[in-house]
């Protein structure tokens, strides 16, 4: 005689892929009498070295065990997200795949337990993930996840991504003779014009062809301002003087999510122009942007899965005046 299902476990993670020891949690769990709640983490997002499957590739997966999933996009702070989860399950046991979000759910979660996955399952994630991008023979997972695998992403594709993380790789390497973890400052820049925005298109090694706000890193003798005024001239060639600047500064926001770079622990201090009515210098995509265009502010609304790591995020905080909060 079945059992019957008597509590939710609510799963939470991204899978990139889904390792047999992953399929093995979410079973074990099952076989315990829970009623499994798979969500995927980062629904409309570009694919990325880092996230090389989609939404709909992971849910495939997720079938594929014998398990049904949802998807729900990435979010602005710990009470968005917190809202997210409680929408699908207030009252469950948490069984946790990405740790990132294990900072704030082990201290605001009042509907069950919160577990994260050990390290070890998470480390062979990553190495199946990186043994695919890579061309190699990878092991750790399904026959059926390996066919999902082999017809979501073309080998061309591929290829490109295991660049991407092959130089994030690198570059992490280089700081790793520094005596403390290093934490960056960097700017971004909105720059309104009537009813239209600027972005850039990224020709860099991370994120190349996808969509940004102007921006960079702060040189260690300018100011945060100063750093966007440089960046956002060296990207596309429009010069703001320091008074325009403060006559068409909107709003301001410091975006510190700790996983929201791939590369290194970055801060940004995001700034919102609106230059209308203001003479702009010509633009010219420079550094390293590959192209700029103005897309109207109801475009960039829709541009999430076309954009860089959490770009869409400041660009939509910072068109809602705020709405959705940068810091809780």
């Amino acid at each position: 005689m079945e059992l019957p299902l008597t509590r939710v476990c609510l799963v939470i993670g991204r899978f990139h892929p889904l390792t047999l020891h992953c399929e093995a949690l979410l079973k074990a769990k099952r076989e315990a009498g829970f009623d499994v709640k798979v969500c995927i983490i980062g629904a409309n997002a570009p694919r990325s070295h880092r996230y090389p499957f989609s939404a709909e590739e992971q849910i495939a997966m997720i079938k594929a065990a014998g398990f049904e999933a949802i998807a729900i996009e990435e979010v602005l702070g710990r009470q968005a997200r917190h809202a997210q989860f409680v929408s699908i399950a207030p009252e469950a046991d948490i069984l946790l795949f990405d740790h990132a979000y294990g900072r704030f759910l082990k201290e605001d979660w009042r509907g069950g337990v919160v577990v994260e996955v050990p390290e070890a399952i998470l480390n062979e994630t990553l190495q199946a993930k990186n043994c695919w991008l890579a061309g190699q023979q990878f092991e750790h997972v399904s026959k059926a996840i390996a066919q999902i695998f082999d017809s979501s992403v073309p080998p061309s594709q591929r290829a490109l991504l295991w660049e991407e993380e092959c130089y994030v790789q690198r570059y992490r390497s280089s700081w790793a003779v520094a005596p403390y973890p290093p934490v960056l400052a960097t700017v971004d820049i909105l720059i309104q014009n009537g009813g239209k925005v600027l972005l850039i298109q990224r020709g860099g090694d991370v994120g190349k062809g996808q969509w940004a706000l102007p921006g960079g890193f702060v040189e260690p003798d300018e100011t945060v301002l100063d750093a966007a005024r440089r960046e956002l001239c060296e990207e596309t060639g429009a010069e703001l003087d320091f008074q325009t600047a403060m006559a068409c500064l909107k709003r301001s926001a410091i975006f510190d999510d700790p996983s929201r770079s791939s590369r290194i622990r970055a801060i940004t201090h995001a700034f919102h122009f609106d230059v209308s009515g203001h003479l702009m210098s010509t633009l010219e995509a420079g550094d390293d942007a590959a192209a700029l265009k103005w897309v109207s502010t109801e475009e960039a609304l829709t541009m999430r899965s076309q954009m860089f790591e959490d770009h869409f995020l400041m660009l939509e905080y910072l068109l809602t005046d705020g709405e959705k909060r940068a810091i809780d």
